[in-house]
């Protein structure tokens, strides 16, 4: 026999059994749970004694994603486009050109034959007293080359003074009679453009002179002038039968007149007498009546 076996004899199945049991108890059901605690920590106690985390050396650290290399530049292409053929634009229809109206001019208006006619500042007595005549026709006329030029006739009753007594004593087309009814304005006259009749012996004694006037309507916005008129007259008719007492014929004015002083009847010494005054003015009818103290709403 060997020495081995002398000193260790050899072990069978049921003698390593039992010497397992002699030396380690037999495990049991009521035993497992002792074993697994003294075998393996409760996670909790592990978790707080664990070691604290240390930074992460810094050749651990994630490396940061280099650019992305730029794409290379290929040549676009280009679209040539073809040239356009030529067309010849279509012929447009024209419509035959009608010949040019000639403009108009108005017909010269027929001027009455002045048979008393007087000269500018030429002051005449009308002797009215001794022919008994007592309402006298004033007419006024004119031609006027352009068909804008309205004109219009009106007359001022002036006091002492030199101005109206009231804004009635304006006559005009707006306002045909006086406050005292003895004068009114009568437009389209028979031969005349314009007539204002006068009855002497309705006027108001605080009357010292009557004033007539010739205006162009808007003359001064329309940039309209007595240069455009021709034939401008006065004159004063016996209103009973229509003899002519006198007349004043201004003929042609100037172009920097739009309006138009043409005379005068006033009282001297208890007769009444006309003066051809013929002044022109750069003013209109809203000037006129400032002048003579009439007041426009």
């Amino acid at each position: 026999m060997a020495y081995a076996e002398r000193i260790h004899p050899p072990l069978s199945r049921n003698m390593l059994t039992e010497e397992l049991n002699r030396t380690r108890p037999a495990l049991s059901r009521d035993s497992l749970p002792d074993m697994r605690e003294s075998v393996m920590p409760a996670l909790s106690d592990r978790l707080l004694n664990a070691p604290e985390a240390t930074s992460v050396p810094q050749h651990h650290q994630a490396q940061q994603i280099p650019p992305r290399p730029p794409m290379p530049e290929y040549p676009t292409m280009r679209m040539v486009q073809p040239p356009m053929p030529n067309r010849t634009p279509a012929p447009t229809l024209q419509m035959p050109s009608q010949p040019m109206q000639p403009t108009v001019q108005p017909t010269p208006r027929r001027m009455p034959p002045m048979l008393m006619p007087v000269a500018r500042g030429q002051k005449t007595a009308l002797r009215l007293q001794e022919s008994g005549c007592t309402r006298i026709r004033f007419g006024f006329g004119w031609h006027a080359n352009d068909s804008r030029c309205d004109v219009d006739a009106s007359a001022f009753l002036l006091g002492e003074n030199g101005r109206v007594l009231s804004d009635e004593g304006f006559v005009f087309y707006g306002q045909q009679t006086s406050s005292d009814g003895s004068v009114r304005f009568q437009p389209n006259g028979a031969d005349d453009r314009e007539t204002i009749t006068v009855d002497t012996a309705r006027i108001d004694p605080r009357i010292r002179k009557i004033v007539f006037v010739l205006t162009i309507d808007e003359a001064l916005t329309q940039k309209l002038h007595f240069g455009m008129l021709q034939n401008v007259y006065l004159r004063i008719l016996d209103d009973r039968d229509g003899r002519e007492i006198l007349s004043y014929p201004l003929g042609n004015a100037f172009e920097n007149v739009t309006s138009m002083t043409l005379g005068e009847l006033y009282l001297h010494q208890g007769q009444w007498k006309f003066n051809p005054v013929g002044n022109g003015v750069h003013m209109d009818l809203a000037g006129q009546c400032a002048l003579y103290g009439v007041t426009l709403t």
